[in-house]
């Protein structure tokens, strides 16, 4: 059976990821766990912290706040992730 990673650190040697996505320019991006693990620590709980890292990190492209926030996995297509638009 395998393990779910909780913890930052768990989340960064999975390979796993936080992606943002902004409400207001429709831009998708991904915060790397390393990001994650200098912010809270080691030991910051990913899914009872959900809401923090959504209130810590703003866009990085228009500066919206609170923008979405959700787990990504490295089964997921990077370039669909990484900076690109949403938008049509």
């Amino acid at each position: 059976m395998a393990v779910i990673p909780v913890t930052a650190r768990e989340f960064q040697l999975a390979g796993k990821f936080v992606i943002q996505d902004c409400p207001e320019c429709l831009t998708r991006t991904k915060i790397e766990p390393s990001v994650i693990t200098l912010t809270f620590g080691d030991d910051f709980d990913m899914f009872m912290g959900l809401r923090e890292i959504r209130y810590r990190f703003d866009c990085p492209i228009c500066g919206a706040r609170r923008p979405d926030v959700y787990f990504g996995t490295p089964e997921q297509p990077l370039t669909q992730l990484e900076g690109r638009s949403k938008r049509a």
